[in-house]
């Protein structure tokens, strides 16, 4: 049996949720002695060494992939499928997504998701974007619906699935982080006053990050962008490895997340492990909400209101540090939620009993 799991990687919150995957699926084939490859198409950050990690395995740079990806979005998976990961992907007998494939008949399809789309659309997509992304956002749709299993990672969005697809195919369970990890990279020496993780793109919305806080008293560090800037009070970084993103960012007393839209942020999850107070915007939900601070987006005043009360009473949120380390401990360990997704997806395959 032949599993094939969509875009490994190290560019961005998604691409390391799949490589994930692939570790744990690796770990169980292990454990349990069932016979399954792995393949995986992999994407890389263009100085990144590669560390073979699949059985067999396709590597695509972040310039190729973001050459065509900008400028297509949706439909470059499809030419991708068809061209260089076509070997990979053409006779797996499961294949693993963040989001859809060409749909073959004989496959398992597995995708795991947690956006609501409808709410993306109507409130995110610019009229140019619901235009050309239309028939996409369709055949999004007809995948969903053919697909044996749909992990929903956020269930502040499970409505919208179960309003579209058929219940019995979708499982909620959470995004997850290494939280071993993070409590190791959780630093009581503070260097920067805040942090910010991802993408440097309109999506993630740094620019609201530097605009706010460029040239005030406050030192902060954005790890994310192309290359390596000094802003004055602000260091901006590239993506580093997670391990190195993790303690740098451990070092902050506040993770700022600004984001316009997620599906479910990794960047909660890795903020409150690793005992941050964590501000966010006010457009985006997930079950964490309670353990975070939400601003009205993008609203300057708001957010310095609240930054600034966080950073002058710091000392007080200390429960509130506590609190959000705990719950992610408790209910957010990667390696946990994605064991209980792969058993689900080999029990509904008819692998295990």
């Amino acid at each position: 049996m032949r599993i094939y799991v969509k875009y490994a990687g190290n560019i961005g919150g998604l691409e390391r949720v799949m490589e994930s995957i692939v570790i744990s699926l690796l770990n169980i084939r292990d454990k349990l002695g069932i016979e399954y490859e792995v393949y995986c198409s992999k994407l890389l950050k263009e100085d990144s060494m590669n560390n073979p990690l699949c059985d067999r395995e396709v590597i695509m740079r972040e310039s190729e992939f973001r050459r065509l990806y900008n400028r297509f979005w949706d439909y470059a998976d499809f030419y991708y499928h068809y061209t260089k990961f076509k070997d990979l992907f053409k006779d797996s007998d499961i294949v693993i997504s963040h989001g859809f494939l060409p749909y073959k008949k004989r496959q398992f399809h597995v995708v795991l998701d947690g956006r609501d789309w409808d709410w993306f659309r109507r409130n995110y997509q610019s009229f140019a974007g619901k235009c050309f992304g239309y028939p996409m956002f369709k055949y999004r749709l007809e995948y969903y619906k053919r697909a044996e299993l749909i992990r929903v990672f956020n269930p502040s969005t499970v409505e919208y699935y179960y309003k579209h697809f058929n219940p019995s195919n979708i499982v909620v369970i959470p995004n997850g982080v290494d939280t071993e990890k993070l409590l190791k990279y959780s630093s009581k020496k503070k260097k920067y006053d805040f942090a910010f993780v991802g993408r440097f793109s309109s999506e993630k919305n740094p620019e609201f990050v530097i605009n706010a806080l460029k040239d005030t008293p406050y030192t902060g560090v954005m790890i994310g962008a192309k290359e390596d800037k000094d802003l004055g009070n602000i260091q901006i970084l590239k993506f580093r490895s997670w391990d190195e993103t993790m303690k740098i960012a451990g070092r902050a007393k506040v993770g700022i997340i600004p984001s316009l839209q997620e599906s479910f942020s990794l960047a909660s999850l890795e903020f409150l492990g690793l005992g941050l107070i964590v501000l966010k915007s006010d457009t985006w939900k997930n079950p964490l909400d309670n353990y975070m601070i939400e601003f009205k987006c993008c609203d300057r005043n708001d957010f310095m209101k609240k930054f600034t009360n966080v950073i002058d009473n710091y000392k007080d949120f200390k429960d509130m540090i506590i609190k959000g380390q705990k719950i992610v401990q408790e209910k957010y360990d990667v390696w946990k939620n994605n064991r209980k997704f792969i058993i689900e997806i080999l029990k509904r395959k008819g692998v295990l009993n």
